[in-house]
């Protein structure tokens, strides 16, 4: 698994961080809150702008990371 990019929260969303990776012929998208990771999503059939925007969609709070245990 190799990083690609990474996005950062700024204001209210400032403790999340978003990690795009390319592994095993898919695009996943880690995402973390307050320095842990809380999920790794995968991105299925589609391309790194996808990856890309469900990263920048996490650190902005259009979307919420689901807990892992």
């Amino acid at each position: 698994m190799y990083g690609v990019s990474s996005f950062f929260g700024v204001n209210e969303y400032i403790d999340r961080k978003a990690m795009v990776h390319y592994f095993d012929k898919c695009w996943w998208v880690e995402m973390q809150y307050k320095g842990k990771k809380i999920e790794m999503r995968n991105m299925g059939v589609h391309n790194e702008m996808y990856a890309e925007s469900c990263a920048e969609n996490y650190v902005l709070g259009v979307l919420n990371g689901k807990a892992i245990d």
